[in-house]
């Protein structure tokens, strides 16, 4: 459902749901693999940060009964209407619900919340608390960062960034920090800030505040060098292709290719 949340319906072409149900299990495999390696050029931390919800995938070759499994799920989420709430081309659509934090909830029992001490903000709470945080008479100024040190599936920046919208201003130009103890809720946030749209400043932190309190300063440290190592991969591969794609217009060998004989 994560990496389904993702996935866009445009306004006018080919009905996406349409697709997804065709498609066979290992067919929705490879698709959910490319999701995730996609996001990851386009917001590689947000991608290494909600592992907890795609490592099944991307770590190891699922046995065949998971593969039914999740493909039995991805086709009853998209046949209760899934993409209607998350696949919208428009971000305020989008941002009209928490599937994932309503998803969580639902799959956990109320013992292990209590555990966990995990209270999750309802929606009309949250939009209170955004009223106050995106005031009438004191617009924030472009550049402001928003910081929740317990931010479960990050439902209070939803509100947030409705407000923001609702008053003709791009949550972009504004930075979203998100500390939460619970990596799955953690891994939530950074979906959802794909889903909402809320732009390319968004730090995310798997941490307990009170034991690590430089969480965001650790988070931020963080994405710089996952970001590095996306840039260092992406220029890899183009310079592989550029490379391969000069040699193949002068007819050179390449590596991996070389004729008997070849210098």
């Amino acid at each position: 459902m994560a990496a389904l949340a993702q996935v866009t319906q445009p306004a006018e072409g080919p009905d996406v749901s349409a697709r997804l149900l065709a498609l066979a299990p290992q067919e929705l495999l490879a698709l959910l693999e490319r999701v995730w390696s996609r996001q990851w050029i386009v917001h590689p931390e947000l991608v290494v940060w909600a592992r907890p919800l795609h490592a099944w995938l991307t770590s190891s070759t699922p046995p065949a009964e998971t593969v039914e499994a999740i493909h039995a799920t991805a086709r009853a989420a998209v046949r209760a209407g899934q993409l209607e709430l998350t696949g919208a081309p428009d971000p305020w659509d989008r941002a009209q619900a928490d599937l994932l934090g309503r998803m969580l909830d639902e799959l956990r029992s109320h013992g292990a919340r209590e555990a966990m001490g995990e209270h999750h903000t309802p929606p009309d709470v949250a939009a209170l608390f955004s009223q106050f945080t995106v005031r009438e008479a004191d617009a924030p100024e472009p550049g402001r960062w928003f910081y929740e040190v317990a931010a479960g599936t990050g439902g209070i920046f939803r509100a947030t960034a409705q407000h923001l919208r609702r008053r003709g201003l791009n949550p972009h130009g504004y930075g979203w920090s998100m500390v939460e103890i619970d990596p799955l809720a953690a891994a939530c946030c950074a979906v959802n800030a794909v889903v909402w749209d809320l732009g390319p400043n968004v730090v995310i932190a798997c941490a307990d505040v009170l034991v690590t309190p430089d969480a965001h300063q650790q988070a931020t440290a963080q994405r710089r060098r996952i970001r590095a190592h996306r840039d260092r991969v992406v220029g890899q591969a183009g310079l592989i292709a550029t490379t391969r794609s000069a040699a193949a217009l002068l007819n050179l060998p390449t590596a991996g290719n070389h004729e008997k004989g070849a210098p």
